[in-house]
């Protein structure tokens, strides 16, 4: 997820092939609440708050997870 969302070159080639995979629905991509914490902080430290959240938000929208956990308020990556 951090190769395509920084834009980690040169992983970031296969990262995108992956995703693309993943939106054509070819593949189901899944994660956890901890993966959307622990990515947040790292890309907040590189790209800022801001950005980090609407990357976070586009990637949400891709992958399953337990929606209730990713969608609560509070501190951290919740997202709406």
């Amino acid at each position: 997820m951090l190769d395509l969302l920084a834009k980690w070159e040169p992983w970031f080639q296969q990262s995108a092939a992956i995703f693309s995979r993943i939106q054509a629905g070819e593949y189901n991509g899944a994660t956890s609440v901890l993966v959307f914490a622990n990515v947040f902080y790292i890309l907040q430290k590189i790209k800022g708050q801001k950005a980090a959240r609407e990357a976070l938000q586009k990637l949400k929208s891709l992958l399953r997870g337990n929606d209730h956990l990713l969608s609560q308020s509070g501190n951290g990556p919740a997202l709406p």
